[in-house]
């Protein structure tokens, strides 16, 4: 079965920890966390040096308050999905941008069960995403 890849985007260098290693202690062999940085020119950077991640999970504040946008990352990461974590009043407003973006959207108040239960739902969804289709008889 296909590793699935993620890459954390954070201004925050203690969620960036945080995330890291509760998917770390959480997923199973399935999932491998390439990298972990700030928004910016940093993630280009991440994309040259290690490729497109299959889950890109972003901290949607740090994001929203930058220059550097979803809409930059979306054009870097295009075939990455996207796990927004937002603060509570940003969720309404992210949601618009769901479709376009293929985003889940997560509080970042939630609980570590909710978080987890997102981000199985975003790694299930990758994987199905990277089956492949078998034709014929069985």
């Amino acid at each position: 079965m296909n590793r699935i890849t993620v890459g954390i985007v954070s201004n925050n260098r203690r969620l960036r920890v945080a995330y890291r290693l509760l998917l770390e202690q959480e997923a199973n062999s399935n999932v491998e966390i390439l990298w972990d940085t700030l928004l910016g020119e940093d993630v280009k950077a991440c994309q040259m040096q290690y490729g497109q991640p299959d889950i890109l999970l972003v901290d949607y504040e740090g994001a929203c308050n930058q220059t550097f946008g979803l809409e930059d990352l979306k054009l870097i990461f295009s075939e990455s999905s996207f796990l927004l974590i937002c603060d509570d009043c940003e969720q309404s407003r992210s949601k618009e941008r769901g479709v376009t973006l293929r985003q889940f959207i997560v509080s970042k108040y939630c609980s570590v069960q909710t978080l987890l239960s997102v981000i199985s739902k975003a790694v299930l969804s990758v994987m199905l995403s990277k089956r492949q289709v078998r034709t014929g008889i069985v």
